[in-house]
């Protein structure tokens, strides 16, 4: 395993510093919740079939209990 490479820091007009990783969570290998991106994918009309296929399954059992909760 490499070493992480130190990340520069930002400094703005008032003196104050931040780290730009931050901000940017995919470096951070933050995700969003599963329930939240299938949600949002059923908002979008997206088939299972359309979905990457390593979701595809999860993807279809989660509109199978989206439509048994709403009968």
């Amino acid at each position: 395993m490499g070493r992480k490479k130190k990340s520069e820091l930002i400094i703005d007009e008032q003196g104050q510093g931040w780290d730009p990783d931050d901000f940017d969570l995919d470096s951070h290998g933050v995700e969003a919740p599963e329930e939240e991106v299938f949600e949002m994918f059923a908002e979008l009309g997206y088939a299972p079939e359309t979905v990457n296929e390593e979701v595809r399954e999860r993807y279809a059992k989660y509109l199978e209990r989206m439509k048994n909760a709403k009968e």
